[in-house]
């Protein structure tokens, strides 16, 4: 391979579609949200199998992708998939050249969109399909015992934590890396052209960038997925029910 790929790592529902959007108007890079083949459906292939087949389909999710991506035609991919973090880039192969943005937003916002979307983790065909689940005993916040306790949106709540966790996992792993280049941003700041510009450079990326497209992207709503939300009842009590979850595990943001 060639090329020089981005990944990013978040919870989803945090801007990795506005981020995407943003990229694509940096020279040399093709920049994508959620491709295919995609990582969601292989993803849902590794539910309900032993170890031994799950690595076997997150290989084959690779030999399908990377054969997509060599046929883009500029020297830079990028992919703003949430799902790649999802057991996937363990298995990417050794010589591929990439690099990874830390993607964060504030856990309460992030679980207010999924609350909205009604994917609730291990609830909801959605929230089964697209999120971890509450019953994995190998969730870092291990809430197995419990979770059925919990209501929807301390679910989602709970799901952000969890995601939360395992970036701050990933990126103890790769900071340090010597080949890979790591970089972490907020979403308020994709908002901030020189914060933008800024992380560009520290990718080593063009920042040869078209400024009224910069402004027509931020300000437009991406991925708002209007058709699916729901009318939902926010809890009374937010920061209870955040609090709730928040003190079976101190420490973690």
């Amino acid at each position: 391979m060639n090329k020089r790929l981005i990944f990013c790592c978040t919870t989803g529902r945090s801007g990795t579609k506005l981020l995407a959007e943003l990229l694509s108007l940096v020279p040399n890079v093709h920049s994508e949200h959620e491709a295919r083949p995609s990582f969601e459906n292989f993803w849902w292939q590794t539910k309900n199998v032993d170890y031994t087949q799950a690595e076997k389909i997150y290989k084959r999710f690779w030999e399908n992708k990377l054969r997509v991506i060599a046929k883009t035609g500029k020297p830079i991919y990028s992919e703003t998939s949430h799902m790649t973090f999802k057991g996937f880039i363990e298995y990417l192969p050794d010589d591929v050249d990439y690099s990874i943005i830390f993607l964060q937003r504030d856990p309460r916002s992030v679980a207010k969109s999924l609350y909205n979307l009604g994917d609730i983790p291990g609830r909801t065909r959605t929230g089964v399909r697209n999120c971890f689940g509450p019953k994995d005993n190998n969730n870092i916040i291990n809430i197995s015992d419990r979770w059925s306790k919990f209501t929807d949106y301390q679910l989602c709540y709970w799901y952000v934590k969890e995601m939360n966790a395992r970036a701050d996992m990933y990126w103890e792993a790769y900071k340090d890396n010597s080949k890979v280049v790591t970089t972490k941003i907020f979403l308020s700041r994709l908002l901030d052209l020189s914060m933008f510009i800024h992380m560009l450079e520290w990718l080593g990326l063009s920042i040869n960038i078209d400024i009224t497209e910069y402004t027509r992207i931020i300000s437009t709503r991406w991925n708002a997925k209007h058709s699916r939300k729901m009318v939902r009842t926010y809890p009374e009590r937010f920061c209870a029910e955040e609090q709730a979850v928040d003190k079976l595990w101190p420490g973690v943001k």
